[in-house]
């Protein structure tokens, strides 16, 4: 008689082996015309981990240090050596310097988490510095 006080359990999600549902389906669909794959696990397309990417190597840390105290990414230093590695390496090259951080910033596989709000500021702190000192007319491609 009242069975609209009956609460109705949940839908469960589909877990990577089952089908997705009507959402799923519809949101695949949108990646896939954007040549984007949301359900395909990056994490076995990143190059391995190894040991030197867990720890700030010495250029990073003179990189980090070197910097102007508003522009130094201290929480990407942290949290992220192997990105804080990576930049280190290619700074000076402004054009690709920007690429890097064109490619972090963007998502082109679609899904992505991106990262925490602190990084993702000093991420774009970072390429705007890259961009201002890139060459008047430079592209950048990747």
């Amino acid at each position: 008689m009242l069975g609209f006080l009956k609460k109705k359990p949940p839908t469960p999600r589909p877990t990577r082996n089952e089908e997705p549902d009507a959402h799923h389906r519809t949101q695949q669909a949108l990646a896939d015309a954007m040549g984007a794959d949301i359900f395909r696990d990056w994490s076995k397309e990143r190059a391995p981990v190894r040991d030197q990417d867990l720890q700030l190597s010495d250029l990073a840390r003179r990189w980090v240090d070197e910097m102007p105290q508003g522009l130094a990414p201290q929480q990407l230093a942290k949290e992220y050596p192997r990105i804080a590695n990576r930049l280190a390496l290619c700074w000076d090259d402004p054009k690709l310097a920007t690429a890097v951080l064109d490619s972090l910033l963007t998502d082109k596989r679609g899904g992505r988490r991106g990262f925490p709000r602190a990084i993702d500021q000093e991420l774009r702190a970072l390429r705007a510095d890259a961009r201002g000192r890139m060459p008047p007319g430079s592209v950048v491609t990747r």
